[in-house]
């Protein structure tokens, strides 16, 4: 069975959560500075250097590349995720399960919406509302269970207690309590984005190159990859939007001896076209160039891209000897990860292998949103008997691979696009260029409802899961080897592979 990690990620993020900016800020996502080489310390050495280079540049290569398989090598070390037992409760006490036909009502989108409700209406919403996360939503005990949900619960119903109630004010209450206390990017509520919250974005020091970072603080220093495509260092620093802070970011530094002018220029989502669920291509130098931008979305992809993705599926073993491929997974804000999974396998000739944890939620009302969603789903997972929790647990395993593999990947990239950058972060020699990704990982199988009176959408995770680690990671996402703005990530790849004579290798 070629599909483990499948079971864990089938979902897309909203992509109206993954824009952002520093509003009133003097930092803006949507507009990137140009670049300003005023702030580039010159490289040392230089004039001592060799008239062929080549050896020197791929061994310096070599012990970058060793120090990232070292990296990965360290998260698969035969150890566990756990799993708290307080995270999976008695599904008995969730109350009466939804039926077939409610569910699947709650699941249609209304051809209709209402803009007032009366008290009534409002608090039949609200109760809809937090019955279905009881028994849908697989990190309710991982949030705080019934103590914390029930608060809240009786919390938007004090606030909504009058005699008419705009759809806007059963939203924004919503949002005020739950936002507190989930942190999960997959977890929407009407149109505010959870991203706001929990969005963590680079901020670059524009133009900035050096070599030595000592004396420097290592959570702002990061490797990157210099206009002429050597590996050095820069500083980012990350930051929410809303929530920019000038003092945090200084004008100037020591570095090097020498006191540097720094301007900070924000990272921000992939403005490509987002169509293309998967295309290839040669670059000048014969090497692969694999782009996805969607794995076919939250409701499924449309006719051209399911014959990417049924390519993408099909074509793994035709790189599987290649010596150097690059990934663009640059605005993939999600979909399915099954094509991708097909693909790797093929590539590798092995089954994915990710360092996992996992609880699904198989409550009967989940199980009908599992049917009718994702229903070939439920042909290979064997149903729990009593709990309905089904534990998954994999210590994971890191792939010896011969060939280089660079990944694009940007805060655009999301869910099923973020699970497919972490599946080939377990095959070595793979490094990955451009920004953190979004950071939608802590839940997945995602179920899209809309309540009966205001039609107000709200989408949330029939698994809990952990990769590599417990840690929570949403809004953060996956840090890159090699930090890049994202606009630059495949220029600054194809100067680094000609730099180090890489193509072909």
């Amino acid at each position: 069975m070629r599909k483990k990690f499948m079971a864990v990620i089938l979902a897309a993020v909203m992509g109206a959560a993954l824009t952002g900016c520093f509003q009133g800020q003097s930092i803006c996502l949507s507009e990137p500075a140009a670049e300003s080489e005023a702030a580039a310390l010159p490289e040392e050495d230089n004039a001592g250097e060799p008239e062929d280079p080549t050896a020197q540049r791929q061994a310096e290569f070599e012990s970058f590349l060793a120090e990232v398989n070292a990296e990965r090598q360290a998260i698969y070390d035969g150890t566990e995720i756990p799993l708290q037992e307080g995270w999976a409760s008695d599904m008995d006490n969730w109350g009466e399960p939804f039926d077939e036909e409610e569910v699947l009502a709650l699941m249609a989108q209304p051809e209709t919406l209402l803009t007032l409700l009366t008290a009534e209406e409002a608090a039949e919403d609200v109760e809809t509302a937090f019955r279905l996360l009881r028994q849908v939503y697989a990190a309710y005990d991982y949030f705080g269970g019934s103590a914390q949900f029930d608060a809240m619960q009786a919390q938007i119903l004090g606030e909504l207690n009058q005699k008419m109630v705009t759809v806007g004010q059963l939203e924004n209450a919503m949002v005020k309590w739950l936002y507190a206390a989930i942190a999960d990017c997959h977890f929407t509520i009407g149109r505010q984005s959870m991203a706001q919250r929990l969005g963590q974005y680079p901020v670059f020091a524009d133009g900035l190159y050096f070599d030595d970072p000592a004396g420097l603080d290592p959570e702002l220093v990061k490797r990157t990859i210099d206009p002429e495509g050597r590996i050095r260092y820069t500083l980012v620093k990350m930051a929410a939007p809303g929530n920019f802070d000038a003092a945090d970011f200084p004008a100037s530094m020591e570095i090097e001896g020498k006191t540097v002018q720094l301007q900070w220029t924000a990272g921000y989502g992939s403005t490509l076209e987002t169509e293309t669920a998967f295309s290839s291509e040669r670059l000048q130098d014969g090497t692969p160039l694999l782009t996805s931008r969607t794995m076919g979305g939250i409701n499924g992809p449309d006719a051209g891209q399911q014959e990417q993705l049924d390519k993408m599926a099909a074509t793994g073993a035709e790189y599987a000897d290649e010596p150097l491929v690059i990934w663009d997974f640059r605005g993939n804000a999600g979909g399915s990860n099954t094509y991708f999974i097909e693909w790797f396998h093929g590539w590798t000739g092995q089954d994915v292998d990710c360092k996992l944890a996992a609880l699904h939620n198989f409550h009967p009302t989940a199980q009908i949103v599992y049917q009718s969603r994702y229903g070939q789903f439920l042909d290979y997972i064997s149903l729990p008997e009593e709990s309905g929790w089904r534990k998954e647990v994999h210590p994971g395993a890191f792939l010896e691979h011969q060939g280089l593999t660079f990944v694009l990947q940007d805060k655009a990239c999301a869910s099923a696009g973020e699970s497919s950058i972490g599946m080939l972060r377990t095959a070595e020699n793979t490094v990955t260029v451009g920004c953190n990704t979004f950071g939608s990982l802590l839940t997945g199988n995602v179920a899209q409802f809309y309540l009966p009176n205001s039609g107000l959408c709200m989408t949330m995770g029939m698994v809990l899961q952990f990769v590599e680690t417990e840690e929570n990671r949403d809004g953060i996402g996956y840090l890159p080897d090699l930090w890049v703005p994202s606009d630059k990530a495949l220029e600054r790849v194809e100067k680094m592979v000609g730099y180090y004579g890489l193509s072909g290798i």
